[in-house]
């Protein structure tokens, strides 16, 4: 049940892939604000409650629902697993602007890579060169691939499924969410939620990694681990972007 869940909804995403915009993900963006609102006295236990308001409120239920679906029938629970796995992917929904970037800088519109890759960064491109334009679309291609699949399939291969996946993305989406905006970097409220993403997500980064060698290059992209991962100020992130560009050959 657990691979025809996985195959249908990677064809449904193919065939229509959610929005950034969709309503339930505004819907879980509303409550992460509003809880942070709630809880945010500047400590750090006050982001570790919100965390577990947010993640509770949410895993609770979706495994509830996955009990009882298994208690009517395992038809039912199948559909509610290809829900769930076609909720907690994310890779279609970004896969458009790396594909804008290539067919961009192939016809030697800087310009347009430079606008498509602000608007999937949400940063200042105004100065990139078209290496740095590149370099940048791989990174970003490379983090997306394992937080919006390989991640999210990790988990959902863990008891309970659902939950575990609905879990996962809600970790990785608060440990964004409480410490990338402005006004949140100094704060205290979201180091808990950073905390806890990286431990769920030490494992799947490392066997991300070695995904990426065996289907790549594998001595370049172990080298590549072994030498450079300590570069990046997030370890995880340090781990998947150098297997994953010694695979593919990046410098």
């Amino acid at each position: 049940m657990t691979f025809l869940s996985i195959l249908f909804a990677l064809l449904i995403e193919q065939l229509k892939p959610l929005r950034v915009d969709n309503p339930i993900y505004l819907q879980v963006q509303n409550l992460a604000a509003k809880v942070e609102g709630w809880c945010n006295a500047g400590k750090a236990k006050h982001g570790r409650t919100g965390w577990w308001i947010v993640v509770g409120s949410l895993t609770v239920p979706t495994a509830l629902i996955y009990w009882l679906c298994m208690y009517i029938n395992p038809f039912a629970a199948l559909v509610w697993n290809v829900i769930i796995v076609y909720l907690t992917l994310g890779f279609r929904r970004y896969s458009h602007y790396f594909t804008s970037i290539q067919l961009a800088l192939s016809s030697g519109d800087e310009a347009a890579a430079r606008k498509f890759l602000a608007e999937w960064t949400s940063r200042d491109t105004t100065d990139l060169d078209v290496t740095e334009i590149s370099r940048l679309a791989v990174e970003r291609s490379l983090i997306a691939s394992h937080r919006n699949v390989f991640g999210v399939f990790f988990w959902f291969l863990m008891p309970v499924g659902p939950a575990c996946a609905v879990m996962y993305r809600l970790a990785e989406f608060l440990s964004r969410q409480w410490n990338e905006p402005e006004n949140m970097r100094n704060e205290e409220f979201g180091q808990y939620a950073t905390k806890f993403f990286y431990w769920i997500d030490w494992v799947p980064a490392r066997l991300t990694a070695v995904a990426f060698a065996v289907v790549g290059n594998f001595e370049d992209a172990i080298y590549s681990w072994r030498n450079y991962a300590d570069r990046w100020p997030d370890e995880l992130v340090g781990i998947i972007l150098s297997a994953g560009g010694g695979a593919i050959g990046v410098r």
